[in-house]
């Protein structure tokens, strides 16, 4: 039969359990991890905790603390990770007369997230590599066009030059055309270069919503031309803006467009379209293609890393997973309808202005 009891269970958990009383005193100290700090839990009995080497607890911590608020706070102590709840301790009457904390060894699980965190990003890449390929067609098109006025211009502005007196007027029509030109070549050779990078540690800044679709249509809008699928976008107002790391959205949009191009793009009359709606504190971007719709027995899976509908060599199935880290990364969510005939996925993000810390910062 087993004998022991809760605080001996406590005295050799890898925890720290402590109770401070309304002058910092340490009243109450248990767990095995008070070893792995190097504090004697006998000595430091009736001691100050913030006199005490490697306590897990700070004179502002404990202030904060004891007006009521119940927090946690990540420290590190010789190399390693600690991660401490704070809460208020009351007496019957409801009064805070100390501090109750707990503290953990959080090491080896901030270990793990970075390692699943710098895989997020190695997967990213390779995605963002793959839709690459997708992509250079299309922008070969794009630019033999506008290549095209240019060559077929500037043999006319030749032959301009040789006349006399020389058309000035049809001469700065002519090199007019060929700037513009240009200029859309370099804006294409942007958006490329925007793309092919990784956007995950640029800085959040205020982008229109209209010119980030703007910018992600002029990646894919001559592979939509070639598949013969109508894209149509609605009314944007100008003025409205988000708060985001403008790479990463375009690639996200990118993704959906790409994802619902594929899915009606062999029916008689396929359409995608794009609407934007501005609700009370947030933006929701709509991408609607008029496909088949996703069975019932797969909507929950759709957001799981490595599921996919597509033919074995289309795609691995992240691009979606990825997409919705990335759009709960801006604080917002990214979420699926779908119907008979009718698919939607849905980016819902703040407006400029509205975004909040997801976590809480320490003091």
């Amino acid at each position: 039969m087993i004998e022991w009891t809760i605080t001996d269970a406590v005295n050799t958990s890898p925890i720290l359990i402590f109770i401070l009383d309304d002058t910092g005193t340490i009243v109450r100290i248990a767990g095995s991890l008070a070893q792995q700090l190097n504090i004697d839990s006998s000595s430091a009995l009736g001691s100050s905790a913030f006199k005490i080497s490697n306590f897990p607890c700070r004179r502002s911590h404990f202030k904060r603390a004891m007006k009521g608020s119940s927090f946690s706070i990540n420290t590190t102590i010789s190399n390693r990770s600690y991660e401490t709840e704070f809460t208020p301790a009351k007496d019957a009457s409801g009064v805070i007369s100390g501090v109750v904390g707990m503290t953990l060894d959080v090491t080896k699980s901030l270990e793990v997230e970075q390692f699943l965190d710098e895989e997020r990003h190695k997967i990213f890449a390779s995605q963002r590599l793959n839709s690459l390929a997708t992509v250079t067609n299309g922008i070969a098109h794009e630019i033999n066009n506008p290549l095209a006025i240019i060559s077929g211009y500037a043999e006319q502005l030749k032959q301009l030059c040789k006349k006399e007196p020389m058309p000035i007027r049809r001469i700065d029509f002519v090199t007019s055309k060929i700037i513009s030109a240009s200029n859309r070549c370099s804006r294409i050779i942007d958006s490329l270069k925007d793309f092919s990078r990784d956007g995950s540690q640029d800085e959040f800044e205020l982008s229109p919503v209209g010119q980030l679709i703007d910018d992600t249509i002029e990646l894919c809008g001559q592979k939509f031309k070639s598949a013969g699928v109508k894209l149509k976008v609605g009314m944007i107002e100008d003025q409205l803006e988000i708060k985001c790391r403008r790479v990463q959205m375009i690639q996200v949009l990118f993704n959906l467009l790409n994802n619902a191009l594929d899915a009606c793009k062999l029916l008689d009359r396929p359409m995608v379209s794009i609407e934007v709606a501005e609700l009370q504190n947030s933006v929701a971007i709509s991408i609607t293609d008029n496909g088949p719709g996703i069975p019932e027995s797969i909507k929950n899976k759709i957001f799981e890393p490595f599921f996919t509908t597509k033919e074995v060599g289309s795609g691995v199935g992240v691009g979606l997973s990825i997409a919705k880290g990335v759009v709960e990364e801006h604080q917002g969510s990214l979420e699926l309808e779908s119907q008979t005939g009718n698919t939607v996925f849905i980016i819902t993000l703040p407006k400029a202005g509205e975004e909040q810390s997801s976590t809480e910062s320490a003091s």
